[in-house]
């Protein structure tokens, strides 16, 4: 299948070069490398093109630029889509690993906080629980779905938050999601700056929140008013 690895980035000059360098290893000559971008003031833009990525600008926000990307994306032919942070990294033989597993929906990886602390290795391994258990790799964890599936789906939804969850609500009717067990490596540097208790506090207040029916613009603001 054509792949498209998609990057929403936001000043992201200190990771970018990194990130392409790693995704790009193992991307084929067909493949699709796009960085959508929500309006940098640093030189991410610059790094994306000369890293060999298709710039795709836009307003900000990731349900807003994840969509832009993969509709790029689909526009040029690509069948499966990968969405990537910035701060994350695929880890060796992904590709081979998704064109093994030829999902007929979508899904995503494990992940690996990139702190040895023993919290944090005890997050990884309930996350990792959590990903099996359920089948619902978030943002962070490479989510990917074919061309077709995030079609019917909608897509990523217009929102600053939580558009991960979301779009895994929308594509559970189409069918399964599968799991890659091979492991993203993840920057944990939002758990370092607030803390982890306080993190894992803040996420789970958040999807509580909205399966009350507080909305993600609402949300969004919680979550960047958190110090």
């Amino acid at each position: 299948m054509r792949l498209a690895l998609i990057l929403p980035t936001l000043d992201e000059a200190g990771q970018l070069a990194d990130a392409l360098h790693h995704a790009s290893a193992e991307l084929r000559a067909d493949d699709l490398l796009i960085v959508t971008d929500g309006g940098s003031r640093d030189q991410t833009t610059e790094l994306a093109r000369n890293g060999g990525a298709e710039v795709v600008e836009g307003p900000p926000g990731r349900g807003t630029q994840l969509d832009l990307g993969a509709r790029r994306a689909i526009e040029r032919g690509a069948e499966l889509l990968l969405f990537l942070h910035a701060d994350s990294r695929l880890p060796t033989g992904w590709r081979t690993a998704l064109d093994q597993s030829a999902p007929p929906v979508g899904g995503g990886f494990l992940v690996e906080f990139d702190d040895p602390s023993r919290l944090m290795r005890l997050g990884t391994r309930l996350v990792n629980w959590r990903t099996r258990r359920w089948r619902r790799p978030l943002g962070d964890q490479a989510q990917f779905v074919t061309a077709v599936a995030y079609q019917a789906a909608g897509g990523f939804p217009s929102w600053p938050i939580l558009e991960d969850t979301e779009l895994l609500r929308r594509l559970r009717p189409l069918g399964p999601l599968h799991i890659v067990p091979m492991r993203v490596r993840t920057d944990a540097r939002r758990f370092r700056h607030r803390g982890v208790v306080r993190t894992v506090v803040l996420n789970w207040t958040i999807w509580l929140a909205h399966r009350c029916g507080v909305g993600p613009e609402r949300l969004a603001v919680w979550y960047r008013n958190v110090r």
